[in-house]
């Protein structure tokens, strides 16, 4: 693999250092980007625990299309691409803060999806061989995220924070909520479904799915609907 990307949670952060390790010594050339709320936060810090080439804060979606076009174009300086921290001849540098997706770079992110290309079998048959009879309704499944952060502030929680710190360093809590439309995300699970004819759990990984009724009401029916029909 040229480029490898990784995203931490604190929770994690020791295995996650773990696998790291072990991809650096078996693919050494390779780009290392780590991201997530983890990396977020933590920022230039982060490379103090691990040799990684780039410390990515925020959403990741622009951000890694960013890195692969200068890669494809053979640049190895990545100081036009906003919301990451980079190192440079032993020196770690910031790009500067990105923009926010908007709801049309969300709908275009989950448009662009293609499952089929993604070897869901092996990943499942990987997990089952560390079950003596596995439950197969829990291990073929594919999760899937539909909002972009947490607007609730609770003071225990730094999810409501993790967007507006990415994209100007302070712990304020404002920024725009998204939630993927309702047709949209039918869209999404339809596809899902036709490309992965093994699949029996679709799991809604997302806390925040349900804070509108309506919404979750039209997405149940709408859902509902595609069985009736076969889809």
């Amino acid at each position: 693999y040229e480029i490898i990307g990784f995203s931490f949670l604190h929770l994690t952060l020791e295995n996650d250092l773990r696998v790291f390790n072990y991809f650096k010594l078996k693919f050494p050339e390779a780009i290392f980007i780590a991201g997530g709320i983890e990396a977020s936060f933590l920022g230039k810090v982060f490379f103090s625990y691990a040799a990684f080439d780039i410390v990515a804060i925020g959403e990741g979606e622009n951000t890694l299309l960013g890195i692969l076009r200068n890669f494809l174009k053979q640049r190895k300086c990545f100081a036009n691409i906003k919301s990451i921290y980079f190192k440079r001849d032993g020196i770690v540098y910031f790009s500067g803060y990105g923009k926010q997706l908007n709801l049309n770079d969300f709908k275009k992110i989950y448009r662009a999806y293609k499952p089929g290309n993604i070897p869901y079998e092996l990943y499942w048959n990987n997990n089952a061989r560390l079950y003596e009879h596995p439950n197969w309704k829990e291990i073929k499944v594919v999760r899937g995220t539909f909002s972009n952060f947490c607007p609730y502030r609770c003071k225990f929680c730094v999810s409501a924070s993790f967007m507006s710190f990415s994209y100007g360093g302070k712990l304020s809590g404002r920024i725009n909520f998204y939630i993927l439309p309702v047709k949209n995300l039918l869209e999404f699970l339809l596809n899902i479904s036709n490309a992965c004819r093994d699949l029996q759990t679709f799991i809604f990984d997302d806390d925040n799915l349900s804070l509108n009724l309506e919404y979750l009401r039209k997405l149940c029916c709408g859902i509902i609907k595609l069985k009736k029909e076969n889809k």
